[in-house]
């Protein structure tokens, strides 16, 4: 239970509907708003594997509690000085508390039902927690509408401060289970130098979880889309005051994808296959049926990729055998965020995103050769 209340209090951060608007409102430039962003970015690509090797050395839990009230410190930052400068301290902060959160709190929850010799377990409670997770970014974006009519950005940033900070209490009654089963493994732990080696070595080595990252990179590259789901609205013609509405669909997908994940990962290679291939279907037809048909496939797509991206996650999970599980997770993370600019690369110099967004469909139909279980 305290994994799906952590995960559900990590995302209710009200802030996340309006702080483009705050930036903007102090003065900001879209140039300045979009260096923000790289800023952020930046810092948690550079910072994703360190910190990994980080998780496999100390406390996981620990972490998570330092990554939430880094989150908190961050909205504090933007609220008491809202400056280009005080933003940009704001993303560094935020920044290094998400490079710390990614990857330990999987490699969290995998061991400690490891622990209990429950690991077939995985799938079901990281879907639940992703659906939670998500479910919460929804209310958080419902809740942000009648805190700013009532108050202002200052009463939604408070408000994302002190849902940070119950997150960093929910952290703490997470399980933190020893990396070792006696007092010789607590003595032979790896130092961060030696986590950080043994764990990139094992992506290298181990053919089972190289295409785990491969296939953990592949799905997150795909579900990029779901960052153009506005542009994809107005392409199709969809009335301003209906997106919102429309852009709803696709993340009750999300939490349905995610909320049966732990049988997602029970199917056979056939029926995996088959859901990829419905999934490419409805990408394919995104420019053909109008924008409700569209965002209903969109919909049924971003469910079952979503339910894909927590299988792929707990298959690299049980090929992992080293004790650098942060790190290779990690490792995961970057492999991803490449995925991730390439395909934004893909809609920048590429079609219009409606077009775009159809021609994914390919990708997804490759992804059934990186899905199939290795025999």
């Amino acid at each position: 239970m305290s994994v799906v209340l952590y995960a559900a209090s990590r995302e209710f951060v009200p802030l996340y509907a309006v702080y483009a608007l705050l930036f903007r409102d102090s003065g900001l430039s879209v140039a300045q708003i979009s260096s923000l962003f790289a800023i952020w970015t930046l810092v948690s690509f550079v910072l994703e594997v360190p910190s990994g090797a980080l998780a496999d050395v100390v406390s996981r839990r620990l972490l998570l509690v330092i990554a939430a009230l880094l989150a908190a410190a961050s909205f504090a930052t933007w609220i008491l000085v809202p400056t280009y400068l005080g933003f940009a301290v704001g993303f560094v902060l935020w920044g290094i508390g998400g490079a710390l959160q990614s990857g330990t709190f999987e490699a969290l929850i995998y061991d400690a039902l490891a622990r209990d010799g429950r690991t077939s377990s995985y799938a079901g409670l990281a879907g639940t927690a992703e659906a939670a997770s998500t479910t919460s970014t929804l209310v958080a974006l419902l809740v942000a509408s009648p805190l700013l009519a009532t108050g202002s950005f200052e009463l939604v940033g408070w408000a994302s401060v002190g849902a940070a900070l119950i997150t960093a209490l929910v952290a703490r009654r997470l399980p933190d289970p020893p990396r070792g089963t006696s007092d010789e493994d607590a003595e032979d732990q790896p130092g961060w130098l030696d986590a950080l080696r043994s764990g990139t070595a094992e992506v290298v080595a181990s053919r089972a979880v190289a295409r785990g990252v491969m296939l953990v990179a592949a799905v997150a590259g795909v579900l990029v889309v779901d960052e153009y789901t506005p542009l994809i609205a107005d392409d199709l013609g969809a009335p301003t005051e209906t997106i919102p509405i429309l852009l709803a669909i696709p993340m009750v997908g999300q939490i349905v994808g995610t909320a049966l994940a732990g049988r997602a990962a029970r199917a056979s290679s056939r029926t995996i296959a088959a859901l990829l291939v419905v999934a490419a279907a409805g990408l394919a037809v995104v420019s053909w049926v109008g924008s409700i048909g569209a965002f209903v496939a969109l919909g049924v797509t971003t469910g079952i990729l979503w339910a894909l991206s927590v299988v792929a996650e707990a298959r690299l999970q049980d090929a992992i055998t080293g004790r650098s599980r942060a790190t290779v997770m990690s490792v995961a993370g970057v492999a991803s965020e490449g995925a991730g600019l390439l395909v934004v690369g893909w809609y920048a110099v590429g079609p219009p995103p409606v077009v775009a967004t159809a021609m994914l469909s390919v990708a997804t139909v490759l992804l059934i050769a990186l899905a199939r279980e290795p025999r």
